[in-house]
């Protein structure tokens, strides 16, 4: 399996200028900002139980829906849990952009294991509702 450049570098690396990262004093009060925009991109994510290869299969289609009936990590009280399978989240509040990627956790660090998928108007925010139902940090 590939490993993949991070979503957080691909974004502000990659994207043409499109993300800037206002990190200030020593990345106590910064935001990254989808230029196009000027909104603050806010990041979340979402671990699963145990189920790379569906997931990956689902990420590859950009099958939301079914990402959403994979088994998530949780906890014994059935409260979202960690584990070593997790799909990163980047978005707008305004659905404008939204960026998603696959990463596992080997030995304790993280590996992207599927490029940065990077999706900006129309397509971004026919996604966003999804997204925010995935990402468990809200």
């Amino acid at each position: 399996m590939a490993d993949y450049k991070d979503i957080d570098e691909y974004l502000v690396e990659d994207c043409q200028g499109k993300i800037k990262d206002k990190t200030w004093l020593l990345g106590l009060l910064g935001s990254v900002v989808y230029t196009p925009t000027g909104e603050k991109v806010s990041g979340g994510f979402r671990y699963f139980d145990n189920c790379l290869g569906l997931l990956l299969e689902r990420f590859e289609r950009l099958d939301l829906r079914g990402i959403m009936e994979l088994p998530f990590a949780l906890d014994d009280d059935g409260d979202p849990d960690t584990s070593d399978i997790v799909l990163d989240l980047h978005y707008t509040k305004s659905g404008s952009m939204v960026a998603m990627q696959v990463g596992q956790f080997r030995n304790s660090q993280r590996v992207s294991v599927t490029p940065t998928r990077f999706l900006e108007g129309p397509d971004a925010a026919a996604c966003l509702a999804q997204v925010l139902e995935l990402d468990q940090s809200n």
